[in-house]
């Protein structure tokens, strides 16, 4: 079982497509955050630890919220809407044209050719991601997971 990524547009489906594991998954949107900002990205990977009372989560969120403002994470829309893409559901989730756009100008300078999937299973690099990120954007779609 896992994650398989597409995009919807037009009533069309993209060409792309990813399948990968829900830990890859993460390693993905660790990537995004890394490239977003660096302290939340540092605090971002200790989201794995899942096994945390509800006052320890209410703690961490908490620290991502006072990170969020301090970096000025939330004063730009476009990056807002980037925090909302890693901390949704890893399930039936879904993000607009626009984000995609800016999500695709956050991480176009990653390498194309590393891993995000399974390696069996179709193309699954960072290159077929940024590909699905473009193709949605340029025909005003919608990227979804589930």
């Amino acid at each position: 079982m896992g994650i398989t990524i597409s995009g919807r547009y037009k009533g069309r489906i993209s060409p792309f497509e990813l399948n990968m594991s829900y830990s890859t998954f993460f390693r993905l949107r660790c990537t995004i955050a890394r490239s977003l900002d660096s302290e939340l990205y540092s605090h971002y990977l200790h989201l794995i630890d899942c096994r945390r009372s509800e006052a320890e989560w209410d703690e961490y969120d908490r620290i991502t919220n006072d990170i969020i403002h301090k970096n000025k994470i939330d004063s730009a829309k476009w990056k807002s809407k980037i925090v909302d893409f890693l901390f949704m559901s890893d399930t039936n989730g879904k993000i607009s044209y626009g984000t995609c756009g800016r999500l695709y100008s956050l991480i176009k300078n990653e390498p194309d050719e590393d891993q995000y999937g399974y390696t069996m299973i179709g193309d699954n690099t960072m290159g077929t991601f940024k590909a699905l990120l473009r193709d949605v954007y340029v025909n005003g779609g919608t990227l979804i997971w589930r």
